[in-house]
């Protein structure tokens, strides 16, 4: 096969597309990281020599307030999108759909992610031209359409995917057939996250414009964080532009975790009674968690209540598929004599694959680093005590930045991990990549934690050691990330022919 025909092969199966889209997130994160506080602060003389652009004070929007909240938004939705479209891919490698939706679905996301990623960084950091932003958009609408076309490709009917997937595993019975339940649970959460994208592009078409809570109150509708936000004592203030940027970041990022999760199920290799409960208790969960984060742009107060529900549904699924998840690769490593082996046998042998046991133990350590943190800031904020004091203002601005960063990055480092299991990377390689992802997530997370929860009077030492320890465990997380992504390259380059 020809270098040309190498290159036409790349592009025409899921895990060239796959290669080529998490190459694109892994340069885009090096490069952005040079704008980190925490780097600047360390290599500030170094990497301007590097880098010149982060030696220009003309980035769009200048060295102001709203300057900084325009480039980030920028960067995050440059970064989620084709992330997103990431997930769109295993889905549609694994899940059978509809040929001529696929088709057009993938082609539609690939280019449309692309276009709105590459428009994006070129606006918020370089030319900073309203063409860009217009081809950002464009690049939205795009992938917007190709999500749309994947939900027809992979919807459920009574005859569809059984004869394509038979599975009667989830099943359930309707006049004249069956339908697939996990097909059911995919495309609801797929339409969620287009609802969900909808809510954010109502509240971004309305940048500079005023809008009036439900008190009369009317003020301009400015490019704003939500970190810079949430800390306001009024959060129910009614239809505001301003909820729906809440409501908007959380629910996709809590949907995208959901699309993990489904795809982890399989992973785990669930069959009978736990993986139906496991299919069960989802719907419920993504439909309660969409639409308390939907309620959180009306004046009701309680929607965060609704959440909290929703939330629980998923985080049971999670628990049963880790555990479910171990106790297979257990007995994957000991065959025949699990049932005869102890205990103290069982658990070592869960170990044996650190890629499989990184990725169900991302599903109890997300709990630790994300979730109880969480629910312990919420109750000290129900309690009007701790977080709300003046002196405690930066301690939860750094907590409202790094929650949301910390379930993110694992929800990345559990798509990374199941693309290495995808491509069946085998030895010393999948041990690296397995033990340096799981290693730097307990590492990285687990002190980042330690840094959001720190009191307002932590010592800097404290505080660096907390940053430099961060520093540590991504690291060791871009090791098995750029390990994988390595290999996977020069796996589709070389010639496979006569042995070689």
């Amino acid at each position: 096969m020809s270098f040309t025909e190498k290159i036409k092969a790349f592009f025409n199966n899921y895990k060239g597309l796959i290669l080529f889209m998490f190459g694109y997130e892994l340069l885009v994160v090096l490069f952005l990281s040079t704008f980190s506080k925490p780097m600047v602060d360390r290599f500030g003389d170094i990497l301007p020599g590097i880098f010149p652009l982060i030696a220009k004070a003309d980035l769009p929007g200048g060295d102001t307030e709203a300057g900084h909240a325009t480039r980030t938004i920028m960067l995050y939705h440059s970064l989620a999108i084709p992330f997103l479209v990431v997930v769109a891919f295993i889905v549609l490698s694994w899940f059978a759909s509809r040929p001529v939706y696929e088709t057009q679905a993938k082609w539609a996301m690939f280019f449309g992610s692309l276009t709105a990623g590459i428009a994006g960084l070129d606006f918020a950091y370089f030319s900073g031209a309203w063409v860009s932003h217009g081809i950002f958009i464009f690049g939205q609408a795009i992938t917007f359409y190709g999500a749309i076309l994947l939900v027809i490709a992979i919807w459920p009917t009574k005859n569809f995917p059984n004869e394509l997937e038979p599975n009667n595993e989830c099943m359930m019975p309707v006049r004249g057939g069956s339908w697939n339940w996990e097909y059911f649970n995919m495309v609801t959460t797929i339409v969620a996250i287009l609802v969900s994208a909808i809510i954010g592009a109502i509240a971004a078409a309305n940048f500079g414009q005023p809008e009036r809570t439900f008190e009369g109150e009317e003020r301009d509708f400015l490019p704003v964080l939500l970190e810079t936000i949430v800390r306001n004592e009024d959060h129910n203030i009614g239809w505001s532009f301003h909820e729906m940027v809440v409501s908007h970041l959380h629910i996709m990022l809590a949907l995208l975790a959901g699309a993990v999760l489904l795809l982890t199920i399989r992973k785990a290799n669930m069959t009978g009674f736990w993986f139906k409960v496991s299919h069960w208790l989802y719907t419920p969960g993504v439909i309660i968690l969409s639409l308390g984060a939907w309620l959180v742009i009306t004046p009701w107060g309680s929607a965060h209540v609704v959440i909290n529900v929703g939330a629980g549904f998923l985080l049971l699924v999670g628990g049963i598929v880790a555990t479910y998840g171990w106790i297979d690769i257990a007995k994957n490593k000991l065959g025949a004599a699990f049932a005869e082996a102890s205990a103290g046998q069982k658990i070592i042998a869960m170990f044996s694959d650190p890629v499989k046991f990184a990725l169900f133990f991302q599903l109890w350590w997300v709990n630790f680093v994300s979730t109880f943190p969480g629910v312990y800031v919420a109750i000290n904020l129900e309690k009007g005590r701790d977080f709300r004091g003046p002196e405690m203002e930066i301690v939860e601005y750094s907590f409202n930045v790094g929650h949301w960063h910390v379930l993110g990055v694992i929800i990345a480092m559990m798509v990374a991990l199941i693309i290495v299991d995808d491509f069946n990377i085998m030895g010393r390689l999948r041990q690296v990549i397995g033990w340096s992802i799981l290693v730097g997530t307990i590492i990285g997370f687990g002190f980042a934690t330690h840094y959001i929860l720190r009191a307002h009077d932590a010592s800097e030492s404290s505080i660096d050691f907390d940053f430099w320890m961060m520093d540590i465990g991504l690291g060791l997380m871009f090791v098995g990330v750029i390990a994988m992504g390595v290999w996977m390259l020069i796996d589709h380059f070389q010639d496979k022919e006569n042995g070689k």
